[in-house]
């Protein structure tokens, strides 16, 4: 699947002559219209049931999740929203809660994902700008939330 947030101005995306088996959650929030064809696409639902409901969205990787999440606490670094010094053992948690994911501890990952959380909490707002840990902790607990569901695919590797 292509990476549309790459593409912000793209309002209208043709996807035909391609199976498609589900959408990307990411698509929910871009302002396009898509064009699926339903014959081509058995059992997929509408583009506009996924825009309504999120039927027909693709199961989540939450090893990707946290790998995305450790990318974004990279990112702020990088602009000066959080503290390099601030950092060290977000990243330690972050690469402990994946590890323990790829190993089928769950429950392990959640802890680990927890102590970031409260990492950042401590480090706010001296090493971590507040808006910055507030993504950073909304994006954790969403890992959270999806590893409590327990549906979601691995992908480790």
């Amino acid at each position: 699947m292509p990476d549309i947030s790459l593409m912000p101005k793209l309002q209208v995306f043709e996807f035909t002559h391609n199976q498609v088996t589900c959408y990307p959650l990411s698509w929910q929030n871009h302002p396009m219209r898509l064009y699926v064809l339903s014959e081509e696409n058995p059992g997929l639902p509408s583009w506009d049931d996924f825009l309504a409901t999120g039927a027909g969205a693709c199961p989540q990787n939450p090893d990707l999740l946290i790998t995305g999440l450790t990318e974004q606490l990279q990112s702020f670094i990088d602009q000066g929203a959080v503290s390099p010094q601030g950092a060290n053992a977000m990243f330690n948690q972050l690469e402990q809660a994946y590890q323990a994911l790829c190993s089928g501890k769950t429950d392990h990952a959640i802890q680990k994902l927890e102590v970031f959380i409260n990492l950042v909490r401590a480090r706010m707002p001296k090493k971590v700008q507040p808006a910055a840990g507030e993504q950073l902790i909304g994006a954790a607990q969403d890992i959270i939330g999806l590893l409590d569901t327990g549906d979601f695919e691995l992908t480790c590797g």
